[in-house]
């Protein structure tokens, strides 16, 4: 279980891409400080965002009881009780929650997102004081005025070859 990771997982970064994308802005990660340590929270909003393992965090169609053995039921069992208990404890301090599953984020993490956008809506204090794009599509590179990628021949020619800057720095010597 060493191998698991806790942070930065493939379906949390696709999230964050997409919340990012979607023009959602000022988010903070992990915060250590909160009850269960969300992955991402937005704390003008006071909403906590967790991307939950469907297998770690007991999906009815992910992990079936008495399926894997006893240690791995208890195990489960544990980590679905902490969830709620972190979740009262976040509600008692005036935050929301949203957990998202890992497969519905690798399946389509825009929709994951529009959901998390959605939740924002309706807290106080996020979309207006961040001014989050009211379009849900992701704009193009040409509409945010990003210089498109240039080929490698066109970056080959910016950099010196490697025998002048030597003997530049020889004759500097």
């Amino acid at each position: 279980m060493a191998r698991i990771r806790s942070v930065d997982t493939k379906p949390e970064l696709l999230l964050r891409r997409a919340l990012w994308r979607q023009g959602l802005r000022g988010w903070r990660l992990h915060a250590g400080t909160l009850p269960g340590k969300p992955d991402i929270i937005f704390a003008s909003a006071r909403l906590a965002v967790f991307v939950d393992g469907a297998f770690w965090h007991g999906h009815p169609s992910r992990f079936r009881y008495g399926a894997s053995g006893e240690y791995w039921d208890r195990k489960i069992r544990g980590n679905v009780e902490r969830d709620k208990r972190t979740r009262a404890a976040l509600r008692r301090a005036g935050w929301a929650t949203i957990r998202v599953w890992d497969f519905q984020v690798l399946r389509a993490p825009n929709e994951a997102a529009v959901r998390v956008r959605r939740r924002l809506e309706g807290r106080p204090g996020y979309l207006a004081s961040f001014g989050a794009r009211t379009s849900f599509a992701p704009a193009s590179a040409a509409s945010q005025n990003r210089p498109t990628r240039r080929s490698t021949d066109a970056r080959k020619s910016r950099i010196a070859p490697a025998s002048t800057a030597r003997s530049g720095a020889a004759s500097k010597a």
